[in-house]
């Protein structure tokens, strides 16, 4: 019979076998700071994601969401790579470009990492007697950033996301919950110290405070998870971001020692590196579907989509891309990205005149 220090390195073993070379071992207990997480909800800083307020006890406590369960084991992917954007401003005889969270510019992480856990998790019931468990990329109610930080593979930054020593914050996070008796890995120190780069680069001030974030005020929010208009008082400040935002994390001092992630399908795509926006504006459903197959991006559907080229070249766009707007706001099957064309109109109009 195994103790529970052999099932951790068979565990760890096997996640490398599989292109898992991030792991943390923690016993399933209910998450620290569980108040100040219904109080978040509770003040509605999840905005319009709803399904944070299901199974809230269930998401808190592993044991509630599953009584077998006696281990989280948590798993990470750097997405680093030598792919920056280029800045917000262009010269007006330059083509507008928008930017494209980093994480979201190459393969869809969900598919990525969920095939590793999959795999591992049938080794692991292969090779460990009385081993079981159930995985989730981004997709149950877990809170993989708490398990992550508590196993030791970062600490939950200033910014709210996980902050490795060795891979920034250029991390995608996976969640196992497992049957079986582990050893448990030690939490990782906080090594934020007094920095606040994070908090004072955030354009809308979506950091109310160290590791508090309010989506409600959240680039990344109104850009991927909205459905609907984006209110014309948050529409300057998200730039040129047309799908998320990086600027808490470009900013924290501990990416310069990230090194390059070892999974070549996280980089870039040539096309979504700093696309030009106003082709985007003439995407129907179908080549949306195409273009983005596989993607992150594939979430914000099509209508969100363009509606944030929109409210991009409103921001960014030169006097010539008024004529491509303006065709948008006239045709367009959705009022609702008409709408937000109408606005990037005017705000070129107010900067160029015509």
């Amino acid at each position: 019979m195994m103790n529970p220090g052999e099932h951790s390195r068979l565990i760890k073993e096997a996640a490398l076998r599989h292109g898992v070379h991030h792991v943390g071992i923690a016993q399933a207990r209910e998450v620290r700071h569980s108040e100040e997480f219904r109080a978040w909800l509770a003040d509605g800083r999840q905005a319009s994601m709803s399904y944070m307020e299901k199974r809230v006890d269930e998401r808190l406590d592993p044991e509630r969401l599953d009584p077998a369960c006696k281990t989280i084991v948590s798993v990470a992917l750097s997405y680093c790579h030598d792919d920056a954007a280029p800045a917000a401003t262009v010269p007006a005889s330059s083509a507008p470009t928008g930017r494209i969270a980093r994480y979201a510019r190459g393969a869809d992480y969900h598919n990525v990492l969920g095939k590793r856990l999959r795999k591992l998790l049938a080794e692991l019931r292969a090779t460990i007697e009385g081993c079981d468990g159930r995985w989730w990329v981004d997709t149950g109610p877990v809170m993989d950033r708490a398990w992550a930080s508590r196993s030791g593979i970062g600490w939950w930054g200033k910014h709210t996301n996980l902050v490795s020593r060795t891979d920034g914050s250029w991390l995608l996070l996976g969640t196992m919950a497992l049957t079986i008796e582990c050893e448990s890995d030690e939490p990782h120190e906080d090594f934020c110290g007094s920095c606040r780069r994070c908090i004072d680069a955030c354009p809308t001030n979506a950091i109310v405070a160290e590791r508090e974030l309010d989506a409600r005020l959240c680039i990344s929010y109104w850009t991927i998870e909205h459905r609907g208009e984006i209110p014309e008082a948050m529409r300057p400040a998200i730039g040129d971001w047309i799908f998320g935002c990086d600027l808490c994390l470009e900013v924290c001092p501990w990416n310069r020692f990230a090194r390059a992630g070892r999974e070549a399908r996280f980089a870039a795509r040539e096309d979504r590196a700093a696309p030009a926006l106003e082709p985007l504006l003439d995407l129907d459903d179908a080549e949306f579907r195409r273009r983005f197959n596989g993607s992150p991006i594939q979430r914000a559907t099509r209508d969100g989509f363009v509606r944030n080229v929109c409210v991009a070249l409103g921001n960014v766009g030169a006097a010539s891309s008024m004529e491509a707007l303006a065709r948008t706001a006239a045709n367009d099957s959705s009022e609702m990205v008409r709408a937000h064309a109408r606005w990037g109109l005017e705000q070129i109009r107010n900067r160029h005149g015509g």
